[in-house]
């Protein structure tokens, strides 16, 4: 009888006790009714890049429950500042956090509370799943992560985590949360890179390799979705988890030739993907299918509203805004948030980081239709009315001249100093780089052999050490031309012949001040050795190989994503020590018997 009554008060007391979503009794379990909160982030998902009418199941079941925003924008072009944004509910200006690089604008404030604080403050167990560069620890997003999961293996064929490999690790990280408190609620951030890859092989639900394609990847990234949508089904977690999926940034497929893609800040950079599935599901007043919302809003909203589903309280302020409210439906709030048009900056520090320091910030104001780029010359766009943004206002219009005006004085509040014409010769250097290691990546480009010679006819063509190391390495790579020889080579193949020579090997540590040249040059004096000497000798080459393969991958994949990574010196302007030496006619055979093993070690 008494256990009888025990388990009677358990069941009755929440509705008379519960503060918070979460109980305790003596004798009861403590239930946690709070829902969870999974963040889906995704590089170069722009509003375009997947429509709710598509053949895609997994974004379609998420459209099915989903308030989609039609007017969502990001705070940064880069990956680093805008994830920033979405984890505090701030601006990079408030978040310190601008770029994908190291340094000052690098890496996000300590003294900025991220959602995940928050969250583990609240009882949440957190956790992050990187797919790719750039959202790694040393950005500082990894504040108040339990697990912030950045070790991504790479070699010379992936330099990126599948969404498959990402969503199996939360999924593996979750099933442990949940065997230890059914109840306990998670806040987790999963991110995928794929997008950033598209001549990375993937494979179909049938084991069949796909075309190498962004369309590949946005169907790995759906049949990702959709496994993970069947496991949280399968656990009963779905209606107990509120999810969000963004893009990042949009991406430049009908690039325009006069910007540098990481520096553009038209819509068709800024414009993301952005959609909402409120968890416990409640008395809608909206249709989820049918229902959209087309006024303004920013990751850092979306970030405000981390914070409210987290904590219970509302941070609105003058620039950013919570639409937790707007989940209800159509009614008052829905209207309050179209007739207060908010000014909506987005920046990039691109310039600053990756061209010279003298530059500042590029900045963008968005309020209403309007679109205004904070340039020395700026520009004012009516987005209604000039959807590809390809007309600026006539700047001697009153009407004009009236929002400058308005806009500047904002962006002068801000900090946001006007910013100054890229050189045409750097955009167009930076877009011809970024066609030509595409191309070397196996990705389909269309050649633009007048951007190469408009390049090619600038007189500062012939002093530009990048430009010249790439139309070599370009020509180099079709055949055309010779690896160079080098004091290095010159020292360590003149004494092939030489059996053991202290005073050489001091030598060659000289010349050739990089990991593998002593390692030639012993594997070629052991001709008379044992053979297994020799192939303890040929195996360490083999590693220093691959290690310079996978920096070589990961640097002109920087350089076809338009060098939006931190990846050092590699493929600016020579070529890697043990490249050169392995390209001279004398290293022909040891090169051949590295590329054997290569293909032997890589076959499943």
């Amino acid at each position: 009888m008494r256990a009888g009554r025990a388990k009677f008060w358990c069941k009755a007391l929440p509705l008379l006790l519960s503060v918070g979503g979460g109980f305790l009794l003596s004798g009861c379990t403590k239930v946690d009714n709070r829902s969870s909160v999974l963040v889906i982030v995704i590089d170069r998902l722009g509003v375009d890049s997947v429509t709710c009418s598509s053949e895609a199941p997994g974004f379609l079941k998420l459209c099915d429950e989903s308030l989609r925003f039609t007017h969502g924008y990001t705070t940064s072009t880069l990956s680093a500042p805008a994830m920033g944004s979405i984890l505090t509910g701030q601006y990079p200006y408030e978040t310190g956090l601008h770029h994908n690089g190291g340094g000052e604008l690098g890496v996000m404030s300590s003294s900025v509370e991220s959602v995940a604080e928050l969250a583990l403050h609240a009882g949440f167990r957190t956790a992050f799943f990187a797919g790719s560069a750039p959202l790694l620890r040393r950005t500082g997003l990894h504040q108040g992560f339990e697990i912030f999961d950045d070790s991504i293996t790479t070699d010379s064929v992936r330099l990126h985590r599948p969404a498959h490999e990402v969503v199996d690790l939360f999924l593996q990280w979750q099933a442990q949360v949940q065997k230890t408190n059914a109840s306990t609620p998670f806040f987790a951030v999963l991110h995928f890179g794929d997008l950033q890859f598209p001549w990375a092989p993937t494979l179909d639900e049938s084991g069949r390799p796909r075309e190498n394609t962004v369309k590949a990847q946005i169907d790995e990234i759906d049949s990702s979705l959709m496994k993970l949508w069947s496991a949280l089904e399968q656990r009963k977690q779905w209606d107990r988890t509120t999810i969000t999926l963004a893009g990042l940034q949009g991406d430049s497929f009908d690039r325009r030739e006069d910007e540098i893609p990481a520096l553009d800040l038209h819509s068709q950079m800024s414009h993301v993907a952005l959609m909402v599935k409120e968890g416990r599901k409640a008395q809608y007043q909206w249709t989820p299918k049918s229902w959209t919302f087309d006024a303004n809003v920013s990751l850092a909203d979306l970030g405000a509203t981390l914070v409210y589903w987290v904590t219970g309280r509302d941070r609105s302020s003058e620039s950013v805004r919570s639409f937790h409210a707007l989940l209800k439906g159509p009614g008052e709030e829905s209207e309050l948030w179209r007739k207060d048009e908010r000014f909506l900056p987005t920046e990039s520090a691109w310039a600053k980081w990756v061209l010279a320091d003298t530059y500042p910030i590029r900045s963008s104001l968005r309020k209403g239709p309007y679109l205004f780029i904070n340039d020395e010359r700026p520009m004012i766009y009516n987005t209604l009315t000039d959807a590809y943004e390809m007309a600026p206002l006539p700047s001697r219009s009153e009407k004009t001249q009236a929002l400058q005006r308005e806009f500047q004085a904002h962006a002068n509040e801000l900090g946001f100093r006007p910013f100054p014409n890229v050189p045409a010769y750097e955009v167009r250097k930076e877009l011809w780089a970024r066609e030509l290691f595409s191309k070397r990546l196996g990705a389909r480009v269309v050649t633009q052999t007048s951007l190469k010679e408009r390049l090619l006819d600038d007189e500062r063509a012939g002093t530009d050490p990048h430009l010249s190391f790439w139309l070599f390495l370009e020509s180099w790579s079709a055949g055309g031309a010779v690896a160079p020889r080098t004091p290095c080579v010159d020292v360590l193949f003149s004494a092939i012949e030489v059996e053991s020579s202290i005073a050489l090997d001091s030598s060659i540590a000289k010349r050739c001040a990089f990991r593998g040249a002593r390692e030639i040059a012993k594997w070629f004096r052991l001709r008379h050795s044992s053979d297994a000497e020799k192939d303890r000798v040929f195996e360490s080459i083999v590693r220093v190989d691959r290690q310079r393969l996978s920096a070589v991958r990961v640097a002109e994949t920087n350089l076809a994503l338009g060098r939006i990574w931190e990846s050092g010196p590699t493929r600016l302007t020579q070529l890697e020590g043990v490249e050169t030496l392995l390209a001279q006619p004398e290293a022909q055979r040891l090169q051949q018997q590295i590329m054997r093993r290569s293909r032997s070690s890589t076959e499943p």
